[in-house]
């Protein structure tokens, strides 16, 4: 597997439902649609991705990993970074989130290019006061729908930082 097929992989088992598509991809690896979807192409020819399409459009399709491409990933040569991260105590891990998320959004900033990151943090994010509403009470003011937990808890392609996060450096 290439470091670019790894980077797919990752991104997919990572990315909410919204952004799990080719065109996101792209963005998120900073690269063109048909670069990324040659990646993509490469891990479906190996059985590690499926595309589930969209309604009529055969165009659209949401891209999701499958179980050889879930077993693929358990062998990812970055898990033992993972590990290590997992392993540090809990503040210093939120003091690296937080950290990380800011070059993040700072970079993307200086490049012109969306930020990618999580709905807790996003400004697009509505937490309704009636918890028992839906899907928790989290509703997305970007794309005007529900979010359950997984998307709650994936990257998120039109992720916009809330007031305070991503500043200026």
């Amino acid at each position: 597997m290439t470091a670019n097929q790894w980077t797919a992989l990752r991104y997919f088992a990572e990315a909410n439902r919204f952004s799990r598509t080719v065109s996101a991809f792209a963005a998120y690896n900073v690269t063109t649609r048909g670069a990324a979807s040659q990646t993509v192409k490469a891990l479906e020819s190996k059985g590690y991705l499926v595309r589930i399409r969209f309604g009529r459009d055969a165009r659209s399709a949401r891209i999701d990993l499958s179980q050889a491409g879930w077993a693929k990933l358990a062998q990812d040569p970055a898990v033992a970074l993972t590990e290590a991260l997992t392993n540090l105590p809990e503040t210093l891990r939120g003091q690296m989130d937080r950290a990380v998320e800011r070059v993040t959004c700072w970079v993307a900033a200086a490049r012109r290019q969306s930020a990618f990151g999580t709905c807790a943090a996003c400004r697009y994010l509505q937490v309704s006061a009636d918890a028992a509403s839906r899907a928790g009470g989290h509703y997305c003011r970007a794309l005007a729908t529900w979010l359950d937990v997984e998307d709650m808890q994936g990257l998120c392609a039109l992720y916009a930082p809330a007031p305070g996060i991503g500043g200026t450096p």
